[in-house]
């Protein structure tokens, strides 16, 4: 079975697929990502065009002073430095969900990812698995009953908790450095991050943050450090890209 790498890791080791340097196994793995992942096939192909583009500019260009080549090999020093976790207003209720709530028409999935979220904040992260706090689980089927489903190999398992008309609240959990399938939301997403750490682009989540994807936008958020759980309420459902689009599409999902 092969495990595929998450997009951290990704980018971590494309220099050396580029360069054909990686063991044929992860040089696989690493390949089947880029499949998968729209925005890091779009990184792996500017780092292509790189050293084209530095030709050109040094050609044009005079030779930098020993304080410009400085900064240059500090900066290219620090491109491998993980980025520093950024949360702040992320973790504040959008705007959209504070509109829905006072409007009176939040359906039962939403007001318990609310719920979930003031806890959250108020009484920090719950430490044990599923990170969910006591008042939450009361509004879920037992944890014994959970059903749990994978997309495929790569550390991704989901349970469905709570459905209503075409509204699903699902718990999430994404192994270590793993990325979620690349999908395209046919409604809107919302996603609140119950422990852990998660990349969705350049975004990175922490514990109470809370994110929202519009119908029609893509992405494949990837788990940082040892791993996350979620919260993810889904309208409508989404289409997966890639091989899984395929079966899903052949399942007639």
């Amino acid at each position: 079975m092969i495990f595929l790498p998450g997009c951290r890791e990704t980018s971590r080791l494309m220099t050396h697929y580029q360069e054909g340097k990686l063991p044929f196994p992860k040089s696989l793995a690493l390949r089947l990502h880029l499949v998968l992942c729209p925005p890091c096939q779009a990184f792996a192909d500017s780092l292509k065009e790189l050293p084209g583009m530095v030709r050109r500019a040094l050609g044009q260009a005079p030779q930098p002073d020993d304080s410009a080549r400085a900064a240059l090999e500090g900066a290219l020093a620090r491109l491998g430095e993980p980025r520093e976790p950024r949360t702040g207003p992320s973790c504040e209720l959008p705007e959209t969900v504070r509109s829905t709530l006072a409007s009176g028409q939040a359906d039962r999935p939403l007001q318990v990812m609310v719920e979930v979220h003031r806890c959250l904040l108020e009484e920090g992260p719950v430490p044990a698995a599923p990170h969910l706090p006591p008042s939450a689980l009361q509004a879920f089927p037992p944890p014994a009953t959970w059903k749990w489903s994978s997309p495929g190999p790569g550390g991704m398992r989901f349970a469905r908790l709570l459905e209503e008309g075409a509204t699903t609240l699902f718990l999430v959990r994404l192994n270590r450095e793993t990325a979620g399938p690349a999908h395209v939301h046919q409604g809107p997403e919302q996603t609140l991050l119950l422990h852990g750490g998660l990349e969705d682009g350049p975004r990175h989540f922490g514990p109470g943050a809370w994110s929202l994807q519009e119908t029609g936008s893509q992405h494949a958020p990837a788990a940082t450090g040892e791993g996350c759980w979620a919260l993810v309420r889904v309208e409508q459902g989404v289409q997966l890209q890639g091989w899984r689009g395929w079966l899903q599409r052949m399942a007639g999902g």
